[in-house]
């Protein structure tokens, strides 16, 4: 990412930021929801605890 200068660019970016974080945290709910909904085998109660951390860390 270039870095820009001023108030306004620092805004821009900000708000960058916090919209690939929006898309990051909806990627996470879908497949936090889709292990929670096909429990595979491999996906143990400490992935479960890991995933519903990440999740709370939200803002």
């Amino acid at each position: 990412m270039a870095h820009r200068y001023g108030p306004e660019s620092l805004e821009d970016e900000v708000a960058d930021l916090r919209e690939k974080q929006k898309q990051l945290l909806s990627a996470l709910r879908l497949l936090f929801d889709l292990l929670e909904e096909y429990a595979p085998s491999w996906y143990t109660e400490e992935h479960h605890t890991k995933a519903l951390a990440a999740l709370r860390l939200q803002p």
